[in-house]
């Protein structure tokens, strides 16, 4: 576990709680909770869980580049047709050719179906009609946030709120203007990282991800 001098959140669960306690406010009618995977899903989690919302989750992977994984070209976000969003700026920049995006692409695609297989098929299709609640940790990209809205919005919700516990700077950009709403608990220059908001930040590993998802469809049935 680690301190952090501008820490808000013990952990994304504590996280989650606190943003709920927020949207609970807002008194939000019948509504359904998407969460990002995969940092996204243990703060969705317990928003699904005290909004008493389903759970649906965002199965999405960043597109990085082939030399730099830690550099994201874009995001693709699985849905009944997949929704790519690229970052153009840093695709002419850093990844110009057809096939650096096609290899890059690919790459992205095979990570997004080993998600698939772990989670099971994408429900995006349930929010027709709904007031949805994007949900996420912080820390997505701006073109993961932009996929999963663009994705979401083939699917005529009644509106979507986008909710997360703490955004950087402007990281989301533009991004925000794509939702009806945004809620954010905690907007800050005083860090670069999301996690430096959290003490506990750890990655969510694979058996995390998958009992959160199963621990808000128990409660639903509950």
């Amino acid at each position: 576990m680690r301190f952090w001098k501008y820490a808000h959140f013990s952990d994304r669960s504590d996280a989650g709680k606190q943003l709920a306690v927020r949207l609970i406010g807002m008194r939000p009618k019948k509504p359904i909770v998407v969460g990002l995977v995969r940092g996204g899903i243990p703060v969705a989690s317990e928003v699904s869980r005290l909004l008493d919302a389903p759970l649906v989750p965002a199965i999405i992977e960043s597109i990085s580049a082939p030399a730099q994984t830690d550099l994201p070209l874009g995001a693709i976000v699985h849905a009944d047709a997949p929704e790519i969003v690229w970052h153009e700026d840093v695709v002419h920049a850093y990844c110009a050719s057809e096939a650096c995006l096609e290899d890059a692409l690919q790459k992205a695609e095979t990570k997004l179906q080993r998600l698939r297989t772990l989670i099971g098929e994408c429900t995006l299709h349930s929010v027709a009609g709904r007031h949805v609640i994007l949900v996420d940790d912080g820390s997505a990209p701006a073109a993961a946030m932009r996929a999963v809205l663009q994705a979401l919005r083939k699917h005529r919700p009644k509106d979507i709120t986008l909710a997360v516990p703490i955004c950087v700077d402007d990281s989301l950009g533009e991004v925000v203007r794509l939702a009806d709403e945004f809620i954010c608990l905690h907007r800050t220059d005083e860090i670069e990282m999301v996690d430096e908001a959290y003490r506990d930040f750890d990655t969510v590993s694979d058996a995390e991800l998958c009992e959160a998802i199963q621990q808000a469809s128990r409660d639903q049935v509950a």
